[in-house]
């Protein structure tokens, strides 16, 4: 998808995609970090 071409709404819900992927990838981090200190 070229710049130029994206609508507002295309930068908002690919912001909010991108927001979306780092808050899992943190949430399962912190779910492995107390895992492996559980056990």
């Amino acid at each position: 998808m070229h710049l130029a071409t994206a609508t507002w709404r295309d930068v908002i819900v690919l912001s909010l995609l991108a927001l979306f992927l780092l808050f899992s990838l943190n949430f399962v981090g912190q779910v492995a970090k107390a895992g492996r200190a559980g056990k």
